[in-house]
């Protein structure tokens, strides 16, 4: 799979993770990850992506936040995007979730995208 289409595949990964999750999450066009509109419309970060290619291998993750206190993110500028802001799926979504859960979901979505076969390492 070409990197950009990859990148894609990880993003759907986690929006159909955040649907499953019963949160509203989208793309927007010229960033990379996975948003939501929080109060007034602010876009706030909810998934990072990250690949890179050397010598014909791969190295990629992807960091979907579940859990997370969006707090620790004021002193920096996430992703280099200053008007975005971060956000954890626990704040949006409709009943409580956990880490665990989200994470089966996630595996889910990436063996419904890459193949069943696919091998998945998760790390905390």
């Amino acid at each position: 799979v070409a990197p950009p289409r990859h990148v894609g595949n990880l993003e759907e990964a986690m929006l159909g993770t955040m649907r499953r999750l019963g949160v509203e999450g989208a793309r927007v066009e010229g960033l990379r990850g996975v948003f939501i509109r929080g109060a007034g419309g602010r876009l706030l970060k909810a998934g990072a992506v990250g690949v890179a290619v050397a010598a014909g291998i791969s190295s990629h993750g992807l960091a979907l936040n579940v859990e997370i206190d969006p707090k620790a993110f004021d002193l920096i500028v996430p992703c280099g995007l200053p008007d975005v802001g971060v956000t954890s799926l626990h704040l949006h979504a409709p009943a409580p979730l956990s880490i665990d859960e989200a994470s089966d979901i996630l595996a889910g979505e990436l063996r419904r995208i890459y193949g069943g076969d696919l091998a998945i390492r998760t790390s905390f």
